[in-house]
């Protein structure tokens, strides 16, 4: 039933709340990049599209100035490409108008633009944050293959587990807890059959998809953080933080 439920409906066994105020939801990556890319759109009325069907170098160029990035991405980068940039050499950026694509918020004019659903101008203002962050986090993880902007892999036990998986989280991870521990309390066994694969296989397989696929996008939600101890420097090769836990924020947003 949890698997299976609409997460919007207050009387499901998993609930997103739409009332957060902005002020909490705006330090998400996602839903503080995604906003400005609406407001933009919506005030300029279209983004003209190249003949490959990508945003302009100047509709980039100006995204680029009004959204926020994480640490060194921006610049490292700019370290290979020093021109103009792409929307495809900006994957983050290209992977946010996906998603606002697949929830409906950004429609396609043709093959020339892209418009702003006009049916969804309500979401920009102030008090209707929290019902835009709560779209955007459903979209992401119902529709949004989660491998997109992660591992390249589709995991489909993986994603439609993730209900279950927040519900375990806020359980297992109210404190920094190992991610090797953890993924035995928050994965179901089909999800587990799903990770093990690759020529390595085992444990290190499944917490590299689980950090790419997962818990990097619940980070760009700011629903968990993470971190890395000294201990798993020699351990853990990939060099993924060995410790996670949840925010304030995913306390406020998922109700069980």
């Amino acid at each position: 039933e949890m698997l299976e439920c609409n997460w919007l409906r207050a009387d499901s066994p998993i609930y997103l709340k739409g009332d957060l105020p902005k002020e909490d939801v705006e330090q998400s990556f996602f839903f503080y990049n995604a906003r400005r890319f609406l407001i933009l759109l919506n005030e300029e009325g279209t983004f003209p599209l190249s003949r490959t069907g990508n945003m302009k170098r100047k509709v980039v160029r100006r995204l680029l100035h009004k959204m926020r990035w994480p640490g060194e991405y921006i610049d490292n980068i700019r370290s290979y490409n020093t021109g103009m940039l792409d929307e495809i050499d900006v994957w983050l950026l290209h992977g946010i108008r996906v998603l606002l694509t697949l929830s409906g918020l950004v429609l396609e004019e043709g093959d020339d633009a892209i418009e702003f659903n006009e049916d969804y101008e309500y979401l920009l203002e102030d008090e209707n944050a929290g019902e835009l962050y709560q779209l955007l986090f459903s979209t992401y993880f119902k529709d949004m293959n989660l491998g997109y902007l992660g591992s390249t892999f589709e995991l489909p036990q993986l994603q439609y587990s993730v209900p279950f998986i927040l519900y375990r989280l806020k359980e297992y991870a109210r404190e920094w807890v190992s991610v090797e521990e953890l993924i035995y309390d928050i994965l179901l066994f089909t999800v587990k059959l799903e990770l093990q694969f690759g020529e390595a296989g085992g444990i290190e397989i499944e917490q590299d998809l689980l950090h790419e696929d997962l818990f990097a996008a619940l980070e760009r939600f700011s629903v968990l953080e993470s971190r890395s101890t000294s201990s798993s420097a020699d351990t853990y090769d990939a060099g993924y933080p060995d410790q996670v836990r949840v925010t304030s924020l995913f306390n406020q947003f998922v109700q069980v």
